[in-house]
């Protein structure tokens, strides 16, 4: 429980925060959005599993953007390396809120319908 109070608290390195974590989750998202928008083709995983993949990382994705921000502000190196990982955030932030929403809807409607 330690290690993600401090990751939150932004008491590890940006480098960390953001190379080994933030952006691996970020990745996989826009890569299973991608193959859920491109119809599966060549994916080779199941809707379902598409669907729940995308959403589950869509979530991590938004909450990686809070020791990521936090991490950028106690950085005591340059600022420009501050300033690209707010603007990373807020881009982030723009991009995986709609698909995390849209992801959540259509797992909601495949449960209610019964079908994809």
């Amino acid at each position: 429980m330690t290690a993600i109070r401090n990751l939150f608290a932004g008491r590890y390195p940006l480098r960390v925060v953001f190379w080994f974590i933030g952006l691996p989750v970020y990745a996989i998202h826009h890569v299973a959005v991608g193959c859920g928008l491109a119809d599966r083709s060549g994916c080779g995983i199941e809707s379902l599993t598409l669907g729940w993949l995308a959403l589950v990382s869509g979530i991590g994705t938004l909450l990686l953007a809070i020791p990521i921000w936090r991490s950028a502000s106690n950085y005591a190196g340059p600022r420009s390396v501050t300033s690209w990982a707010h603007v990373y955030v807020v881009f982030t932030l723009s991009i995986a809120l709609p698909m995390s929403l849209a992801t959540g809807y259509a797992l909601a409607y495949t449960d209610f319908a019964g079908r994809w």
